[in-house]
């Protein structure tokens, strides 16, 4: 059991590694992806590249994939404009109209 375990841990890090994934949640500290059009992990987005260790999701918690550091960081490398670009497009955005919303709040 623990071989094919294994296997199929190596299986979906091959895949995340090759960028074979969809991105279908971004928030500001943890992304879900999707591989095979199936297959659900969350990656902490924290700010420290070593903590990009792809898991289950809550509610279909099914495998962690214990990444190195090297592989994290790998990760981290596939991600990072991305994750740039989504806090510039989306994110800055959202956050200047609740600025807005707070201010004018304050003036009344």
């Amino acid at each position: 059991m623990e071989r094919k375990i294994k296997e199929v841990q190596e299986y979906f890090t091959a895949k995340i590694l090759a960028d074979e994934f969809e991105i279908i949640t971004k928030g500001t500290h943890v992304w879900e992806i999707r591989i095979d059009e199936k297959y659900v992990f969350e990656i902490w987005m924290a700010n420290i590249p070593e903590y990009r260790n792809p898991h289950g999701t809550h509610g279909n918690n099914f495998m962690s994939l214990p990444f190195t550091e090297e592989q994290s960081i790998r990760l981290d490398g596939l991600l990072k404009e991305r994750f740039k670009k989504w806090k510039r497009e989306v994110l800055l955005p959202e956050k200047l109209k609740e600025l807005e919303i707070l201010n004018s709040q304050l003036g009344e």
